[in-house]
């Protein structure tokens, strides 16, 4: 058998390229599978079904992680919504120990302030859950400073906010 070797470099090359390809667009469909699994747990959970959320959420972490990597701010937000689905269910220090590494990352990504903001929110009630009024002061001081430098006065979240001061200051 005779071969043309720049016909079989051709036939290498296109192959490598489509084996190439076939492996960014599965990573595509990765990232777009784990978003939708995110999203279908996000609005689980603002229909008060917890329990199913974090089972999805709890599902797709390690696809996250393994994704878009330990440090990245889909991996904190992960973190945050699984810790805020663990303070609906009760399941407090597995909270906190998420809440923590969320703005670990958030911190390393110099993420925006809001991000940590609202983490910082979820820690004091966290602390407001486990009656440390004083360290859920704290928090909520830090998260309306934040809250201060980058929302309007009418927006809801100082609502929340100032009722949980109110909360805390009352116990």
């Amino acid at each position: 058998l005779i071969y043309d070797w720049g016909i079989m470099r051709k036939h290498i090359l296109f192959l490598t390229l489509l084996v190439i390809s076939f492996n960014l667009s599965s990573r595509t469909i990765d990232s777009i599978f784990v978003h939708s699994k995110f999203d279908e747990a996000i609005a689980l959970q603002e229909k008060f079904q917890s329990k199913k959320a974090l089972t999805i959420l709890n599902e797709i972490l390690p696809d996250i992680k393994s994704s878009f990597g330990l440090n990245s701010r889909v991996t904190a937000q992960a973190y945050y919504h699984l810790a805020s689905l663990q303070l609906d269910l009760a399941q407090y220090e597995e909270a906190k120990m998420l809440l923590n590494e969320a703005i670990s990352i958030f911190k390393l990504l110099n993420a925006t302030s809001l991000e940590i903001g609202n983490t910082y929110m979820l820690l004091g009630i966290y602390y407001d859950y486990m009656a440390e009024y004083d360290k859920a002061l704290a928090y909520y001081d830090l998260t309306k400073k934040i809250y201060l430098k980058l929302l309007p006065l009418t927006d809801y979240k100082f609502g929340y906010l100032y009722n949980n001061i109110g909360i805390c200051i009352y116990f």
